[in-house]
């Protein structure tokens, strides 16, 4: 999240340097890529980046995670396939029970965590997260 000023953004009453015209949004980073998951078959997908995605969609609880919102790139090391989740504009719904994780379905999810993934997930503090969301204004 930032907050932002610019004339050239929507300022229905007139632009004017002033706290009252930033805007707050989200700060993106363009990610050169092949295509999206929906363009390709999910099988070739590395178990350790649909592990990532899957980690990331439960901590966010993502609603609207599917294969068109995550992007496919080549590392240009070694041409290793990495994935990238776009688009979270639905994290932290009402309701849980709208949440859908398409990897959810792919052979990946599941095989069992590496020893690395389940030290990360060990490491979180939901606590530490939910006072983080307050602080932001999320209830």
């Amino acid at each position: 999240m930032v907050k932002c000023l610019h004339k050239d953004f929507n300022h229905p009453n007139g632009y004017s340097c002033a706290p009252e015209n930033t805007k707050i949004g989200s700060l993106q980073m363009f990610v050169s890529n092949v295509g999206s998951c929906e363009d390709m078959g999910y099988r070739v997908f590395p178990v350790d980046q649909v592990h990532k995605i899957s980690v990331l969609d439960i901590r966010l609880a993502n609603a609207d995670r599917h294969a068109g919102n995550i992007l496919v790139s080549r590392d240009g090391k070694d041409g290793q396939m990495v994935l990238t989740p776009i688009d979270h504009g639905y994290c932290f719904p009402n309701k849980f029970e709208d949440c859908t994780f398409e990897w959810l379905y792919w052979p990946q999810a599941k095989e069992p965590y590496s020893s690395e993934t389940v030290e990360y997930i060990k490491s979180l503090d939901p606590e530490q997260d939910i006072e983080l969301l307050r602080f932001h204004g999320w209830e």
